[in-house]
């Protein structure tokens, strides 16, 4: 089926002459169909109308507090749309189902409003020495441009504490993550095995710690890495960089978790989803994750 004929079963609402519109606590998008518009010359083209369909849709977004559209681009006329506010609720719902409360929820947007993240921080933390409380959490992503599958990530949150002065949020990038593309062809459900991973959390967390604790990384090991975040800019090397450099600016002695830390610290910071992305999977090169964590991890992305 077209996006058309499919659209309101997707929870799009017509609007007669508009297009086809959602509003929910996020944002508000419209999609609309695409037509040819011009003078036809006749001769030659009586079968060809000046004013024909084109299998595309234009998107546009507007926060709700806004009267103003903004063009964000075409589609495939392909395109699955769920709405954001549909897709996180049924991982909350999902949660919910696993007895598990949520502590805190952050919501990260594009500035066009395409691109979402909202991060669920779990209760059931466990108190890591070095660094405070470690709490399992729970990301999801949505693009409403087709732009990035729809997605579920599992990650690590430290609170702020008299240990670690700023707060982490890490999502791994390549472990752990479900999928789905944003093509009506593909109706594989992205349903989270959420228990698994709170349950495997309190089982590992521990000694995914105790392994990046101990483990040293060599010179030229820690600057494949940095050369690795120069891809990504100049300012995150520079920032990374001072992190884990001793008074003298000399580099040595950094271990795993210096180097992890380094690199989730200043994507904590950092308020570009893209970059974010970036960031998180070169983090998660650096890390050490143990067996069975890395097994169910693995397994959640098949």
């Amino acid at each position: 089926m077209s996006f058309v004929e499919n659209a309101q079963d997707m929870g799009l609402r017509a609007v007669d002459g508009f297009g086809f519109h959602h509003a929910d606590e996020y944002s508000e998008v419209l999609y609309r169909g695409l037509m040819t518009t011009g003078e036809v010359p006749t001769e030659g083209n009586e079968d060809f109308k000046a004013s024909s369909p084109i299998p595309n849709i234009a998107l546009f977004t507007r926060k709700t507090s806004t009267n103003d559209w903004g063009f964000c681009g075409i589609l495939s006329d392909k395109y699955k749309f769920e709405a954001n506010s549909t897709f996180i609720s049924s991982v909350r719902e999902a949660i919910n189902e696993t007895e598990t409360s949520i502590v805190t929820e952050n919501v990260l947007q594009t500035p066009d409003l395409t691109q979402i993240r909202a991060s669920m921080v779990l209760q059931n933390p466990h108190d890591i020495g070095e660094v405070g409380d470690v709490y399992p959490q729970v990301s999801i992503e949505n693009s409403y441009n087709g732009s990035m599958s729809k997605r579920i990530a599992f990650g690590i949150h430290i609170m702020s504490s008299s240990r670690l002065n700023y707060e982490i949020n890490f999502n791994f990038k390549k472990l752990g993550v479900m999928r789905q593309i944003h093509h009506q062809s593909h109706d594989t459900t992205v349903s989270s095995p959420i228990g698994n991973y709170v349950e495997n959390f309190s089982s590992n967390i521990t000694e995914l710690f105790q392994s990046n604790f101990e483990t040293q990384l060599t010179e030229d090991s820690v600057m494949a890495v940095l050369d690795n975040i120069e891809k990504i800019g100049s300012k995150p090397r520079r920032a990374v960089s001072s992190y884990i450099s001793n008074e003298d600016g000399g580099i040595e002695n950094v271990s795993a978790w210096d180097m992890f830390l380094a690199i989730a610290r200043y994507t904590n910071f950092t308020t570009s989803l893209n970059t974010k992305r970036l960031l998180e999977n070169a983090a998660e090169r650096v890390l050490i994750v143990p067996t069975n964590m890395r097994d169910m991890l693995a397994a959640s992305n098949s």
